[in-house]
């Protein structure tokens, strides 16, 4: 576990307009046998969208997140500088699309409103969730809810789907996918920040 700045806690006892997104993702390249999930939360000021914390846990990632996410915040960067920083792509130790580039996309996205995030530590009503994830992953970790798609199958009978669903998938990148499919196709939908992943590992841990 690893983190600099401020939480979302801390920054809005400080007064701020606080706002933050988190993820999960592979530390490495998901083929790679040693490839381990890490999770990351990003908070941003908003308005001004000035990077205000981050932080990460995982087996072998999160301290080079957070040293990564420290530069930025020490130059008083943006979460648009911090999707700005490049990334090595090296199978063994890191991703195509790296954790913290994956955060500050959908940091970006949410600020634009074009993102409405729920918290993964959210109770759910199994009667607004989308369950996008493959079928093996339902079969692994099976989730109360009342609709089950593939993303094809959302684009296919997105006119079909009622407002108000909460788009859940394993480590969220796809459900914000869809979520943003949605709303484009005139659909209020939320996604499930950090996916069911870090739901799990939150109650695993008690934290």
């Amino acid at each position: 576990v690893a983190a600099v700045g401020l939480t979302a806690d801390a920054a809005r006892r400080e007064g701020l307009d606080v706002r933050s997104v988190c993820v999960s993702a592979d530390d490495a390249a998901h083929y790679w046998p040693e490839s381990a999930r890490v999770h990351v939360a990003v908070v941003w000021e908003g308005g001004s969208r000035r990077l205000l914390g981050v932080q990460a846990a995982g087996r072998r990632d999160a301290k080079r997140i957070v040293d990564l996410a420290s530069a930025v915040i020490a130059a008083g960067g943006t979460i648009d500088r911090l999707g700005a920083v490049e990334h090595a792509y090296c199978p063994p130790l890191a991703p195509a699309i790296d954790p913290l580039a994956v955060a500050a996309f959908c940091a970006q996205e949410v600020e634009a409103g074009r993102l409405e995030p729920v918290s993964p530590l959210a109770a759910l009503d199994p009667a607004t969730v989308l369950d996008v994830r493959v079928e093996a992953e339902r079969r692994a970790h099976p989730l109360a809810a009342e609709r089950a798609r593939t993303p094809a199958e959302v684009r296919a009978d997105a006119d079909d789907l009622p407002d108000g669903l909460v788009v859940a998938c394993e480590r969220g990148p796809r459900a914000s996918e869809v979520a943003r499919l949605l709303a484009a196709r005139g659909r209020r939908a939320r996604w499930l920040a950090g996916g069911l992943a870090w739901r799990r590992a939150a109650r695993e841990t008690g934290r």
